[in-house]
C-alpha cells in the first residue's frame, strides 16, 4: 500500500477543478470527507445541511460551499483512511460521480482544466 503525499489544497485549485476525481496533469486528487474538519461557525456560514440532490457528488458540492466562505487548509498527516473495492458506488458510478461533481463547480462559477 502507498500513501501519495499531497501539497495541500487552495479555493483557487479547487475552483480549476485540481480536486476532480480521476487524476489528469493536473490533478491534486480529491478531498477526503473521512480526513476533514470544520468549525461549526463554517458549517453555519455555509448553509448547515448537506445538499441531497446531489445523489453521488453531495461532499463535494459541500467543499465548494465552504470555500466560498474560508480557505481551507490540509495537513501533511495522515488522518483517516479509505479503503477502494469494486462493490463502492465511487467505483461502480465513477463517470456520473465525475459528470456531477463537474456540475458543481460550473454552478459556483469554477472553470475545470481540460485533461491531457
Amino acid at each position: 500500500m502507498s500513501c501519495a503525499a499531497r501539497d495541500g489544497y487552495s479555493r483557487a485549485a479547487f475552483f480549476r477543478g485540481e480536486n476532480l476525481a480521476g487524476g489528469s496533469w493536473h490533478s491534486r486528487g480529491w478531498i477526503q470527507q473521512e480526513s476533514t474538519f470544520w468549525r461549526r461557525s463554517l458549517w453555519d456560514r455555509a448553509g448547515g445541511k448537506i445538499d441531497i440532490s446531489y445523489r453521488l457528488a453531495a461532499d463535494f458540492e459541500l467543499w465548494a460551499r465552504f470555500y466560498r466562505q474560508a480557505e481551507l487548509y490540509g495537513v501533511s498527516t495522515p488522518l483517516g483512511g479509505f479503503r477502494a473495492h469494486g462493490d463502492q458506488r465511487s467505483a461502480q458510478q465513477f463517470e456520473a460521480y465525475s459528470k456531477e461533481a463537474k456540475e458543481v463547480l460550473h454552478q459556483y462559477g469554477g472553470t475545470p482544466l481540460p485533461s491531457f
